[in-house]
């Protein structure tokens, strides 16, 4: 890769703010900054944090990028350890927050900024040796930023200096709200493919558009997608589901082709379900929103509930559970989905289509009222959905609540506007590239 010639100076250029509000930044992660600057290393918050920051977001993670190396940082901080295989971290251990630790890497590296996997699921075997396969060396800070993925995430701050560093132009494409590659697009996608996933992601949740030359190279590398490890594809995946902005990230899948490779049972389904299935991904937006968090296995249901509906319609929940097993389990398989979760949501269709029938008394197992705030999320959102089966959910909404579970951990207090209000849980005993020619939900093609 052709590194971009130093723009050092560009924390200067009066376009940039001249700090991050501070309220916002973690002390922690700052005072790890100050101790690897007090023993000569230049040293940033980098990435998504800053991303954030400047949008006036509440970081999740922060992240310290150092010229010190892996070994260095770890004499400094003994409440540290070192991480990774293909490239070597630190996690800084302060109390129970982790601060995590990198060194600049160099132009070879070409890898993105993402996390490594482990796994996308307890129990799911992970390859962690991503696609990218090149020599693990440091580097300097304009190397760094030149080897992540868009501009958005190539940003630096100094919070000692409180300066804002900029290598690539990412403060403007921020102010502008628009995804662009560092480099030609095609090329960095091909690079790592999973970085397609990722551009849809911020995307959808952050409201950003994705630039004209980007977004065409995305259906020209989609079908390389297949190429990485099924975990990384995962765990993107369902990253994207978890961000409460799955409806935009689906019609941007289609759009560009990668919903045929991530998600091809969804891509044959779209044609028949159309505009039923973007207002069931609206609903499942507002539930994800208002919970911040939702289980795995109910992310799954609910993202591909409306193809699940048709396994359902047997009056024998044994039949239903046999109909749910046999055209789940091939897509587990396929996208590494742990067995424990895929019985998880077996028995939620099963729960499901036993609380439907109110004439005939339901007598609950263990594992049974464990599943139920999750079914009850499920029951109300296909009321909203649909506009029938409210008596089913209230019927066992008053059951649940008469055994404490009425707002745990997962039936949403959300108003039939969408609005959204918490309460305390009881505890129980592109720019033009997205314009006329975009194809929405109305099928892949």
């Amino acid at each position: 890769m052709t590194v971009p010639p130093s723009t050092s100076s560009l924390h200067l250029n009066s376009d940039l703010p001249a700090s991050l509000d501070h309220e916002l930044l973690d002390t922690d992660a700052i005072d790890v900054c100050r101790r690897l600057q007090d023993a000569g290393f230049t040293t940033y918050l980098v990435g998504g944090c800053v991303r954030d920051a400047l949008l006036g977001r509440q970081p999740k993670d922060f992240d310290v990028g150092t010229s010190a190396t892996p070994n260095q940082v770890r004499r400094l901080f003994r409440n540290s350890r070192l991480i990774g295989r293909r490239f070597r971290l630190v996690h800084v251990l302060i109390g129970p927050k982790i601060v995590e630790v990198a060194t600049f890497r160099g132009a070879g590296d070409g890898e993105d900024d993402s996390k490594a996997v482990e796994s996308p699921f307890d129990g799911a075997e992970a390859d962690d040796d991503g696609f990218i396969r090149r020599a693990n060396v440091f580097g300097s800070p304009e190397e760094d930023a030149a080897s992540r993925d868009f501009t958005i995430n190539a940003l630096f701050y100094d919070p000692i200096a409180r300066r804002i560093i900029d290598h690539v132009g990412g403060y403007a494409d921020i102010k502008a709200r628009r995804i662009r590659t560092i480099g030609p697009p095609e090329l960095r996608f091909r690079e790592d493919p999973v970085r397609i996933l990722r551009a849809i992601k911020f995307s959808a949740r952050l409201g950003f558009r994705i630039d004209a030359p980007t977004f065409a190279a995305m259906p020209v590398v989609a079908g390389d997608i297949d190429k990485c490890p099924v975990a990384r594809v995962t765990e993107e995946v369902f990253r994207i589901a978890e961000s409460g902005h799955i409806k935009d990230a689906v019609t941007l899948m289609n759009d560009t082709d990668v919903l045929r490779v991530v998600l091809p049972e969804l891509a044959d389904a779209l044609p028949e379900l159309a505009g039923r299935y973007e207002k069931h991904l609206e609903l499942v937006d507002q539930v994800v929103r208002a919970h911040r968090g939702l289980p795995r296995e109910l992310v799954i249901a609910l993202l591909y509930f409306p193809i699940l509906e048709s396994c359902s319609n047997s009056t024998d929940p044994s039949a239903v559970g046999r109909a749910v097993e046999a055209w789940l389990n091939p897509v587990g398989v396929r996208m590494h989905i742990a067995v424990r979760n895929r019985l998880s949501i077996r028995g939620l269709l099963v729960l499901l289509q036993r609380m439907k029938d109110l004439r005939r008394p339901v007598r609950l197992s263990p594992h049974d009222w464990r599943a139920l705030p999750l079914a009850l999320t499920v029951l109300r959102l296909l009321y909203r959905r649909d506009g029938t089966g409210r008596d089913v959910y209230q019927h066992w909404r008053q059951i649940a609540s008469d055994q404490g579970l009425a707002w745990v951990p997962a039936e949403s207090p959300l108003v039939d506007t969408g609005d959204v209000h918490f309460r305390e849980p009881r505890r129980p005993g592109s720019d033009d590239a997205r314009g006329s020619g975009s194809r929405g939900m109305r099928g892949a093609g």
